[in-house]
């Protein structure tokens, strides 16, 4: 009985996904309908674009600023990175997008999976995981 116990377990912990690291801190009231993403050239495409389409889908006006921008260049800026991994198919492998107001850090989103190849969750839709992080750190629509 203890024996099945712990295989019932084992299984569910792997199915659960644990190996996969998620963690978001919302951005509260922004007072600005627009947003500016730095561009980052370095990370896996098409990261900015999704941010920047989730962002419009919900009123914000966005303006894609060149690398190297200074985090106070807007009254609110995002950064962003992240990475695809080939095994079988492309899968994301990590992502991050944060928020500034100002120059100061107001939210951030953060995606990350182990390296462990066998793990169910790192084959998931990447282009959806960015959205839902996106999703996930601006909560509301623009100007709320």
């Amino acid at each position: 009985m203890i024996a099945r116990v712990a295989c019932i377990s084992l299984t569910m912990a792997a199915l659960s996904g644990c190996g996969m690291h998620q963690t978001v801190k919302p951005v509260e009231r922004l007072g600005s309908k627009t947003v500016c993403i730095i561009d980052n050239k370095k990370a896996a495409q098409p990261i900015r674009e999704i941010v920047q389409g989730v962002l419009v889908s919900k009123g914000y006006e966005v303006k894609v600023l060149p690398e190297g921008a200074s985090l106070s260049d807007c009254p609110v800026t995002a950064t962003y990175d992240g990475t695809w991994r080939y095994r079988k198919s492309f899968h994301l492998e990590r992502a991050g997008i944060i928020v500034y107001k100002k120059g100061t850090q107001v939210g951030s989103a953060t995606y990350k999976v182990d390296d462990d190849p066998s793990l169910a969750s790192q084959m998931i839709n990447g282009d959806k995981k960015i959205a839902e992080l996106t999703e996930q750190l601006f909560p509301g629509k623009a100007g709320e």
